[in-house]
């Protein structure tokens, strides 16, 4: 609970205070946050699971990485998480199971 003393010793300066930080935070989100647009959370893993994996940033690897299908999906993540890990987020996921499986 910052906000009350903030008030009383510094008083409308903790207004500055707080617009610098959410101003800090606009930067923030548009270059450390990948796009999740049209991506299934699962996609989402992946991105971040490799990127982790090869030490790369997550906001490129998704910028660059192509729209996985049901198949790759399950592909991906059996090789960053295990097939069993793969299996539970399979199970748990919204996303219906490729036709065929």
């Amino acid at each position: 609970m910052i906000t009350p003393p903030a008030f009383t010793n510094l008083t409308w300066r903790t207004y500055i205070i707080f617009a610098v930080l959410n101003a800090a935070m606009v930067p923030t989100v548009y270059f450390l946050f990948p796009e999740p647009k049209g991506r299934s959370l699962e996609e989402m893993d992946v991105i971040f699971a490799s990127a982790w994996a090869d030490g790369a940033n997550p906001v490129k690897r998704a910028k660059h990485m192509p729209k996985l299908t049901g198949n790759q999906v399950e592909t991906e993540l059996a090789k960053y998480f295990g097939e069993e890990e793969a299996q539970i987020r399979r199970r748990s996921s919204a996303v219906p199971p490729p036709t065929g499986a």
